[in-house]
């Protein structure tokens, strides 16, 4: 099963779908499973913590780089490894 990680605006220009996006591709909910992409939202993107964000953005306070935050990308990582990724 293939998503498409680029969308085609009414101008008829293409651009890169956001994280927000693609996590609410139906496609992928029926590929990893309503747990584990309820969980990657609530990690990594603005329905919970928003640390992809935070972290790429360098908008996360000092205080912010601690042991909770680095355990939930670390489980968000175990998570995504449980699958396999096929390369056509």
């Amino acid at each position: 099963m293939k998503i498409s990680t680029t969308r085609i605006n009414t101008d008829n220009t293409s651009e890169e779908k956001s994280l927000n996006q693609l996590l609410e591709e139906e496609k992928l909910k029926e590929m990893i499973g309503e747990n584990d992409l309820f969980f990657l939202k609530f990690v990594l993107i603005d329905q919970g913590f928003n640390l992809r964000n935070k972290i790429a953005h360098s908008l996360m306070h000092p205080s912010e780089y601690n042991k909770t935050n680095a355990n939930l990308l670390i489980l968000a990582l175990f998570r995504l490894l449980k699958y396999e990724l096929k390369i056509n």
